[in-house]
């Protein structure tokens, strides 16, 4: 049995660390209410852009007489090629989203598992070429014989619009220049603090609703300017969009796995705390007792 002084300095040494865990719960959970804030603001307006787009496509589309439109590079079908015919596979780009550091529970594991899973599934039709932003997904994929390029020092700085379009520019212009097919983003969804999915979603092509039935009975708008002027502002902007919410629910994602996390490890520290107490008491009713015994034995030993 351990002697009552390392009891008691492991004792210290669970509740500095209990500090620690602490303040960095209430860190992460200041975080998540300015990350909750950008998903809040930007869900509704990237949801009321993709309606317009798919709104102007569905009316485009019934307004030609061989129900055809000219298609803007971005709604471009991605095109496996055959094996068989010895064709070169067309290339495909993989955003794998995760964390810089670790203490986040399982939210880099599990974007990880499903990065693998993906690349696999993607090799089948397509020569892949992955990206990882965050140094964890990078270094395991890396570990595991996955060629990746990483996006150094991405979650270093605040998370803007501005930035992801500015990183994200060269990928959407490989696909407008038809050198990329697909483009699909691995990242963990943000649904509640309590409810993270890791998850894949094909941003490139674009996926657009062109079922009328589907829409129901809608009003009849006049677009000024006209409806294909528009979709050459719109479609780009709900690209960026799609690519924002993804690493904004990313980030909420890590800051609501990290508070978890830490909020866990405090919950652990008081119950060990708690145990070692116990045991520091046990030790030293033990070593009271022993030391009363030794006194009553030495006073009957003078007596006899």
């Amino acid at each position: 049995m351990a002697s009552l002084k390392d009891i008691r300095r492991r004792i210290g040494s669970v509740k500095n660390t209990q500090q620690i865990t602490k303040a960095m719960k209430m860190v992460a959970a200041a975080k998540l209410r300015r990350a909750q804030d950008l998903i809040t603001g930007a869900r509704p307006f990237a949801d009321k852009v993709e309606e317009l787009t798919s709104r102007i496509l569905r009316e485009l589309t019934q307004s030609q007489s061989d129900k055809k439109v000219v298609l803007h590079p971005l709604l471009r079908k991605a095109s496996p090629k055959d094996e068989s015919l010895n064709e070169k596979k067309p290339l495909a780009y993989m955003i794998a989203i995760s964390s810089d550091k670790g203490l986040c529970g399982a939210y880099n594991t599990n974007v990880i598992k499903l990065a693998l899973k993906h690349v696999k599934t993607l090799e089948e039709s397509y020569e892949v070429k992955v990206f990882c932003v965050g140094r964890k997904v990078a270094d395991a994929l890396r570990k595991r014989g996955v060629a990746v390029e990483t996006v150094s020092d991405f979650w270093s700085a605040p998370l803007t619009q501005t930035r992801v379009s500015q990183m994200t520019k060269p990928w959407i212009e490989g696909f407008m220049g038809g050198k990329v097919e697909r483009i699909d983003f691995v990242y963990t969804e943000f649904r509640s603090a309590l409810s993270l999915v890791a998850r894949f979603r094909t941003i490139l092509p674009l996926e657009v609703n062109l079922n009328a039935q589907d829409a129901g009975v809608e009003k009849a708008y006049i677009f000024k300017p006209g409806r294909k002027e528009l979709l050459e502002t719109l479609l780009p902007k709900q690209v960026i969009l799609q690519m924002y919410r993804c690493f904004a629910d990313a980030l909420a994602s890590e800051l609501s796995a990290r508070m978890t996390a830490m909020d866990n490890a405090t919950r652990n520290a008081s119950e060990m705390i708690s145990n070692l107490t116990l045991l520091a008491n046990r030790v030293r009713q033990a070593s009271i007792t022993t030391e009363l015994m030794e006194i009553v034995g030495g006073a009957e030993a003078l007596k006899g």
